[in-house]
């Protein structure tokens, strides 16, 4: 167990060394999230570090996908989609996104 311990804080170690510095100089923290975001320790990691660094958080969302309430209220953005229409999406909300940074 102990061993298990360490190899994960060594994990969590390195990842947050590969993204913090690039999330530091980012101005906006945008995530697909699908309902498998939960089983990818990066994409907790990177949530984690948004909400630490203070970030606007938009998220990409396939239509149907269920959001946990307290995320949906913690994010600036949401824009679901159909899976043919994400790049459609992804400009709508970076727009969006754009357009709230400059106030």
């Amino acid at each position: 167990m102990a061993e298990e311990e360490s190899a994960f804080k060594e994990f969590a170690r390195k990842a947050v060394e590969r993204n913090l510095p690039r999330m530091e100089q980012s101005a906006v923290f945008l995530a697909i999230f699908d309902g498998h975001y939960a089983e990818n320790a990066i994409c907790i990691l990177q949530l984690g570090l948004a909400i630490l660094l203070d970030k606007p958080i938009y998220m990409l969302v396939p239509k149907g996908t269920k959001v946990p309430e307290k995320l949906r209220r913690a994010a600036d953005g949401i824009e679901e989609y159909h899976p043919d229409d994400l790049g459609i999406a992804t400009r709508r909300l970076m727009e969006r996104a754009t357009k709230e940074q400059q106030r």
